[in-house]
């Protein structure tokens, strides 16, 4: 029989950043939670990728197969690894929030959460619909996704859930009856971008740092959203790689030919990085399926890289007809964060 209830055994840290996905989730992980002194970043793949495989399998998992008390027994055996003296142990990843287009696995994502990590304190980003709704979609072509903003809004597959994702007070009221009111914080995106200082002072309060004060020096955009420019380039080339969000992508066997002209140890480079992602599979078994995935992996984010860098071209934005289409159901969603959360959304163009 599984845990399905906390163990004996919990992992203690301070604070878990959950996302969302296009809220400076990137910028915080790089230029924040790596830089501030007081803080001990846990799951940064490249200094700590034994804790990044167990989140990994922590979101990933069947149901079935997820036991918290295992899982939680490996954490502190990767924490005790780990020099954390005086410092405080944050966690910060996207995924937690669920998939990124539906918000799919939210409730059983937090519900682990909270058995291997007990009444930790939480910190959410949150973003006005519409100018998610165009960064989802950014992220989608960025990822392999190669259908046009209007067709990705409206289809029936690729996006059924996106308008119950952005109701946030769904993912809020959840976390604040899992792990309990007082450790959830919610922040806005926008304050971010008008109130870096004070954004970033509120965050740190709630993780528990003496030096709320500080403010990284920074350089550039972390993980910028694409142009229509980069967007339509990268649509087409995208059909030259095999994603999950082109999976039947066979236009040319590029990744075959990549596969086979790299050397022995990048192949296993590669292997390596495959079973990170998926603890739970056995690489060894078929490691030419596992190396062609990967080899498309790294091709898409060659792809992105590249169509990251066409800065010409116009921001994406949501049509009119869009936002009318979706304006009533997220009007109601944004009046209960004000009445019950006190946020102040008129101030940033949200829908009311």
């Amino acid at each position: 029989m599984r845990s399905t209830t906390r163990p004996d055994e919990t992992v203690e840290i301070d604070a878990i950043h959950i996302g969302d996905y296009k809220t400076g989730s990137s910028w915080l992980q790089q230029k924040v939670f790596l830089r501030h002194p007081e803080i001990a970043y846990l799951d940064w793949p490249v200094s700590n990728p034994g804790i990044a495989k167990l989140f990994y399998e922590l979101v990933g998992s069947r149901d079935l197969d997820f036991d918290a008390a295992d899982l939680a027994r490996r954490f502190n055996t990767e924490l005790g690894a780990i020099d954390c003296a005086g410092r405080k142990k944050v966690v910060s990843r996207e995924a937690l929030v669920g998939d990124f287009i539906s918000g799919e696995h939210a409730q059983r994502i937090a519900q682990r959460l909270y058995q291997v990590f007990g009444p930790t304190r939480i910190v959410v980003v949150i973003r006005e619909q519409f100018s998610m709704m165009a960064s989802i979609y950014s992220q989608y072509v960025k990822i392999g996704g190669t259908l046009s903003l209007h067709d990705f809004v409206s289809d029936p597959i690729v996006s059924s859930h996106l308008a119950s994702r952005l109701q946030y007070e769904k993912l809020i009221s959840m976390y604040r009856d899992t792990f309990g009111a007082e450790n959830v914080s919610v922040k806005l995106f926008e304050e971010l971008r008008t109130d870096k200082r004070r954004f970033l002072k509120d965050i740190l309060t709630h993780i528990g740092c003496d030096d709320v004060e500080f403010v990284p020096d920074e350089q550039g955009l972390t993980n910028p959203s694409l142009t229509t420019a980069g967007a339509a380039c990268q649509r087409l080339l995208n059909r030259l790689v095999r994603t999950q969000t082109n999976p039947s992508a066979n236009f040319l066997p590029l990744a075959r030919l990549v596969a086979c002209l790299l050397p022995a140890r990048q192949q296993q480079r590669l292997l390596e990085s495959a079973q990170l992602q998926f603890p739970w599979a056995s690489v060894d078994r078929s490691p030419r399926a596992f190396l062609l995935y990967s080899v498309n992996i790294a091709l898409n984010l060659k792809i992105a890289e590249w169509c990251e860098s066409i800065r010409f071209g116009k921001k994406i934005v949501v049509s009119q007809s869009v936002r009318d289409s979706f304006r009533d159901t997220f009007a109601s969603s944004n009046q209960m964060l004000v009445s019950r959360y006190g946020l102040k959304l008129a101030e940033h163009g949200w829908t009311l």
